[in-house]
């Protein structure tokens, strides 16, 4: 189960160009992609999901781009805490 969002048109100026303005959201937590969920089969839950992307150049000789992913949700208990499997969050980097 998923629910589509369409970003208000009072917030569009505020995106920077080329941000989606339809949303997809998931019933659970998301994969590291953000385009399907992490786990199809799991319980819907309370969750908040970020991914943040950047650039950065080093001393002018080279250019590191790429996005890092936070999730955290509701467990079935109603404790907090990461969905991931792995302790530390994913970092994507690519080379240019």
């Amino acid at each position: 189960m998923e629910q589509e969002f369409d970003i208000p048109q009072s917030f569009l100026n505020y995106l920077p160009p080329g941000s989606p303005t339809h949303l997809k959201i998931f019933k659970s937590v998301p994969n590291i992609q953000g385009d399907a969920p992490l786990d199809p089969n799991a319980a819907g839950a309370f969750y908040v999901s970020a991914r943040i992307q950047g650039t950065i150049t080093l001393f002018d000789l080279i250019t590191l781009s790429g996005f890092i992913g936070f999730d955290v949700g509701a467990r079935e208990s109603g404790s907090w805490g990461r969905e991931h499997p792995d302790p530390l969050p994913r970092i994507a980097i690519g080379l240019h």
